[in-house]
């Protein structure tokens, strides 16, 4: 190992190539430069290229955080769902009532832009034996659209009386596309 340090310090590289100082400063300049560039151009990529993959897994984990929000919010609404509503308790109407009722459904029409061409109250023939309660069916023939006949139902199920449809029939109107005619036939009940 000594004779290989010997060695080199005998030989000497300026002479042995002819170097001068400018030489060796453009050596430097040109090894700078070479540097310069590598950093630049090489390194700056492959440093954006190493951090890419951490930004991803930022907005992943940011996409996590946000499904789970979304999943907790769906099992609040869930389980708010599960808790039973009360249901609306619907009355029985006296006798005398049914004129007011008539009247009702005639604003619930009003309301949803339906029509009522005939209304109609029968009361149903029954044998007396005791029973409390006499059954009442309700003939109207409307013109409405379909959408507000839904709404219209909508209403009448929601009403404080006790009425459920028993039956309807819808008919286009041929000269009006947009409505139809509608027989509709009502069943409530009244208390004598």
């Amino acid at each position: 190992m000594i004779n290989l340090i010997e060695k080199i310090n005998k030989l000497n590289l300026i002479d042995k190539f002819a170097l001068d100082n400018k030489k060796i400063i453009l050596i430097v300049i040109i090894s700078f430069v070479i540097l310069y560039i590598d950093f630049n151009f090489l390194l700056k990529n492959q440093i954006a290229a190493a951090n890419k993959p951490k930004a991803d897994l930022v907005e992943i984990s940011n996409e996590f955080k946000v499904l789970d929000a979304g999943l907790k919010n769906m099992q609040a609404v869930k389980s708010a769902q599960k808790i039973p509503r009360k249901a609306k308790d619907n009355k029985i109407i006296f006798e005398s009532g049914l004129p007011s009722l008539l009247h009702d459904i005639s604003k619930l029409a009003n309301a949803n832009n339906v029509r009522i061409l005939q209304i109609k109250p029968t009361r149903d023939v029954q044998k007396d034996s005791g029973v409390k309660f006499t059954p009442v069916s309700i003939s109207m023939d409307l013109i409405c659209g379909y959408h507000n006949f839904g709404k219209f139902m909508n209403s009448l199920e929601n009403n404080q009386a006790f009425m459920s449809a028993e039956s309807f029939k819808i008919e286009a109107i041929p000269k009006d596309t947009l409505r139809q005619k509608v027989s509709l036939t009502l069943k409530t009940y009244v208390k004598k």
